[in-house]
């Protein structure tokens, strides 16, 4: 539904005329500086060495709605440090514009932890000559085009996870395996299923996170909420980018002050977070924030009954946080891959209701592999 939404709030300029060609495979991207949905300038250096994905995309098209959803599970599964991944809108939008605040919207609700550029000119398109929307432009680490994919039907949807495999070096063809698609216990084969049960078990990380933007905007600076996104995600680079865009009345927020503790925990700083969480519940006794912290930080440690303690008294309070939820799978799955029990696993399911399908699509999978 999200994808549809955008169309009825702003009005498109037409695209920039077509080039004749499309870029050649081997050429070097040129340089860019664009202007993010957060008024933030995104140049070429974001990529910073690493493979890299260019998603051209329109909000009046549902097959870039399509290849967005697709390119934010490969983010979320593969992570920042094996792949940067760019969104460029090409409807012309001007940054601030309140076109530009409905994109910020449409990208929020389909749960897009990558930067949202606005090609305003059409000047990176021209650049890269890219012809029809959504086109796809994979770079590699020496910063040369290694693939670009016009449209998105589905017969260059494996081909596109294929050319990004082979970009990060982990395909067939760059020396190692390509790994199993999403939905492998589906519409492929058990045995690949089985092979990589992560795959096909994990709730989505997305799911779960995506609950931290349906917080009251008043309550919170809607960057803190994409701060949050970013931490829940486990993405500190793109967390770190974020913060710049904060107010002022987002500096006051609780919201912040948890997230700032928890991208401490996530960069290994853990002792600091402790301190921070403790500060956050000592200060806010009302608010269940550094209890979900601490239990956190705690299961981070590996001491569930600990963790289990400071749940409980965040639960107390009368609501739960998607982090808490990514922790304890994050810390089950480690148990469910080797079918080993999990020490409190009962206690954390009773609190999570939502992983107990997860732990049996485990058990499946390992009684049958």
């Amino acid at each position: 539904m999200a994808r549809f939404i955008l169309c009825a709030l702003i009005l498109l300029a037409p695209a920039s005329s077509p080039a004749l060609e499309v870029i050649k495979v081997g050429e070097k991207s040129p340089p860019f500086f664009l202007k993010d949905l957060y008024g933030r300038t995104i140049s070429l250096d974001y990529f910073d060495g690493h493979p890299a994905l260019l998603a051209f995309w329109s909000a009046s098209s549902p097959l870039s709605a399509e290849l967005l959803e697709d390119v934010r599970d490969y983010q979320e599964r593969w992570g920042r440090n094996d792949l940067a991944i760019v969104a460029v809108n090409a409807d012309n939008i001007m940054p601030g514009s309140a076109a530009a605040r409905a994109i910020r919207d449409y990208a929020e609700r389909l749960d897009l932890v990558f930067p949202v550029l606005l090609d305003s000119s059409g000047a990176l398109r021209s650049a890269l000559r890219v012809r029809e929307i959504p086109t796809s432009v994979v770079i590699d680490a020496r910063g040369r085009v290694s693939s670009v994919l016009s449209g998105y039907p589905r017969s260059l949807r494996a081909e596109l996870r294929k050319s990004l495999l082979v970009a990060m070096g982990r395909g067939t063809e760059g020396g190692g395996a390509p790994e199993v698609a999403r939905d492998a216990g589906e519409n492929g084969s058990l045995s690949a299923a089985v092979k990589a049960p992560a795959a096909a078990c994990s709730i989505p990380r997305s799911r779960s996170c995506t609950h931290v933007n349906d917080r009251d905007p008043s309550i919170a600076d809607p960057t803190v909420l994409a701060v949050r996104l970013c931490v829940c995600h486990g993405d500190a680079d793109a967390a770190q980018v974020m913060l710049t865009g904060v107010s002022e009345r987002g500096l006051l927020s609780n919201d912040l002050r948890f997230a700032l503790a928890h991208l401490l925990l996530i960069k290994g700083r853990t002792q600091e977070a402790r301190r921070a969480f403790e500060n956050l519940r000592d200060g806010h006794p009302r608010e269940s924030w550094g209890e979900w912290g601490l239990g956190i930080v705690a299961l981070t440690e590996g001491d569930a009954a600990e963790s289990l303690a400071h749940f409980k008294a965040a639960l107390a309070g009368g609501w739960s946080i998607p982090e808490a939820e990514t922790a304890v799978l994050k810390y089950l799955e480690h148990f469910w891959r080797t079918n080993l029990p999990a020490p409190r696993e009962e206690q954390f399911l009773a609190l999570f209701e939502d992983l107990g399908p997860v732990r049996e699509c485990y058990r499946r999978f390992n009684r049958r592999g």
